[in-house]
């Protein structure tokens, strides 16, 4: 079976969130003030975030509301769970995060990570730990190398301010789900352009999918990209499509 991406959500295919919706994520926790929310950061200059990351407009952001210049957690946690994704061969997740104390340095007690659960949230395993710093940042998780098989996979962003209270304000911004799927094995690995047909204008595409180290150039089935993919992708192309 030839590893190639496939970003699977329900019968989806592809998932990327830049924000401007919702694609089933859900708010929990015990915070008094500062729950997760949905919109346009508001730049209070309070250890928020002044724009989202990826330009869209919106992101994922602790206590954003309207007209409000405090977008700080209090009095607990605040949990922002994401909908149940199949990850059963492996894949990876990245995502751009915010998490500043530059009004304070937040104590021990407080925290902003990451969560994991592979069997659709019945358990939870912290995959970061963040410590504040400035401006935005990013990270990915690779699930299959961290936490194995994953067909009921979810993944959470934990953000809370405990007694004594501090000012904790963070975010969560352009999230990426790709995960490892499958092509049947009659699949004619050599049409790189996917077009229907063996060309040369194949090999232009494997050239640029090397470069662009895509899963489309992976033509020996080691779910890498390296050199002896070309020779592979030449025994395929002159073994024809089925």
């Amino acid at each position: 079976v030839n590893g190639t991406y496939q970003a699977t959500i329900g019968e989806g295919i592809s998932v990327a969130d830049n924000g401007e919706t919702d694609i089933g994520w859900t708010v929990s926790g015990n915070a008094t003030a500062g729950q997760w929310v949905r919109g346009v950061p508001q730049d209070n200059d309070r250890s928020d975030p002044p724009a989202d990351y990826d330009g869209s407009g919106q992101c994922w952001q602790t206590g954003l509301i309207d007209n409000e210049p405090n977008s700080d957690v209090d009095g607990g946690e605040t949990i922002l769970t994401s909908p149940e994704l199949d990850f059963s061969t492996g894949g990876t997740v990245s995502y751009a995060y915010w998490m500043n104390d530059d009004q304070n340095t937040i104590g021990s007690e407080d925290y902003f990570r990451v969560e994991v659960s592979t069997n659709g949230g019945s358990s939870w395993t912290t995959a970061r730990n963040y410590s504040p710093d400035t401006g935005w940042r990013t990270d990915s998780i690779d699930v299959g190398a961290e936490f194995g098989s994953a067909p009921q996979f979810r993944i959470r962003f934990v953000a809370a301010d405990n007694d004594p209270g501090d000012i904790l304000e963070c975010a969560v911004d352009d999230l990426l789900f790709e995960s490892f799927g499958c092509t049947p094995v009659d699949t004619c690995l050599a049409d790189t352009n996917n077009d229907g047909i063996l060309s040369p204008a194949d090999f232009s595409a494997w050239v640029a999918a090397f470069n662009a180290m895509d899963p489309a150039c992976d033509q020996n089935a080691d779910e890498a990209c390296t050199p002896a993919d070309f020779s592979a992708w030449v025994a395929n192309f002159n073994a024809g499509c089925p």
